[in-house]
């Protein structure tokens, strides 16, 4: 498996790979991953990943293209 090819994003700039979504979508997300928790099966354990380019993007909206 290669590594995901980092772009910018067209109305921030800022570094982000497209990931696989639920649908089987292309979705934008930071380049970088975050520290953060997650609970698996029942368990809450300390994980790396990576957010949301939706969230962090200072000009997008939900449904729009990076």
């Amino acid at each position: 498996m290669s590594a995901p090819r980092i772009v910018n994003c067209r109305t921030c700039g800022a570094k982000i790979i497209f990931a696989m979504d639920g649908r089987n979508r292309k979705h934008p997300v930071e380049a970088e991953p975050r520290p953060g928790w997650a609970q698996i099966e029942g368990r809450w354990v300390f994980v790396m990943a990576h957010a949301d380019h939706f969230q962090t993007c200072p000009e997008g909206k939900p449904g729009a293209q990076a």
